[in-house]
């Protein structure tokens, strides 16, 4: 828990992006470098740079394409302005795998309001598809601006290739344990590029009523730290 900690505040502090940053599309995988050995705690997967090579060994690190899961989330939402919990509300994210190379997934939502339920037409992720196998890594389906980015344990990201003005743009952060445990964190600019969410998101594949993460509704507001010593004093 003490490490989620520590990737919220680090992903919450670290917004000081301009809206023309760019993020994602800086390097294509087709350059070439010495390869980067990724290194969990369980095992070791090496990376290369080299064009296909890359995209094959980001692709080995999604796991939806050979096997399905169901997520069950308590979902966070904070107002950047004011700190306080805009709304929280149970949600599950469904991977679907078929046929070993393309995944459908499913959002659904339960609101406490008049929304009710809500569902998401499935978006499809397919690492057969051009569109979403390109020079710079795999394109996220639901966001084609966006690359998203695997790692070992059901790990992963997405991010926008670049901040443009004029419209919204975010990134999400996901954290797993390799088993029956994922946490994120996600970003949301608005159209000016100023910060306007922040959400966490904590996910548990049995169901709603798991055991490791916490029910409390007395949810801490979000804290923001504006100045160096903050930042660090909040980080040990």
């Amino acid at each position: 828990m003490k490490a989620f900690h520590h990737y919220l505040l680090f992903s919450s502090l670290n917004l000081g992006l301009s809206r023309h940053a760019t993020l994602a599309s800086a390097v294509p995988l087709t350059s070439t470098k010495k390869s980067t050995k990724l290194s969990p705690s369980r095992r070791t997967t090496t990376v290369t740079t080299k064009g296909g090579d890359a995209l094959k060994e980001q692709w080995k690190l999604w796991p939806y394409f050979n096997e399905s899961i169901r997520w069950h989330s308590d979902w966070i939402r904070w107002n950047a302005s004011t700190t306080l919990i805009n709304e929280r509300f149970p949600a599950t994210r469904y991977f679907e795998a078929h046929d070993g190379h393309y995944t459908l997934q499913y959002n659904t939502y339960f609101y406490d309001d008049e929304r009710g339920m809500v569902s998401l037409p499935p978006f499809k992720l397919d690492k057969l598809d051009p569109a979403q196998s390109t020079p710079y890594g795999a394109t996220y389906p639901i966001i084609p601006v966006s690359r998203l980015l695997t790692f070992p344990d059901r790990s992963a990201a997405w991010i926008m290739k670049e901040f443009r003005g004029g419209a919204r743009s975010g990134f999400e952060l996901i954290l797993s344990d390799g088993g029956f445990l994922r946490a994120s964190v996600g970003i949301v600019y608005d159209e000016t590029g100023q910060l306007t969410q922040v959400s966490s998101i904590r996910e548990d594949s049995r169901g709603f009523n798991g055991t490791y993460w916490s029910t409390a509704q007395d949810t801490a507001i979000l804290t923001k730290f504006t100045d160096r010593n903050g930042k660090e004093n909040a980080l040990k």
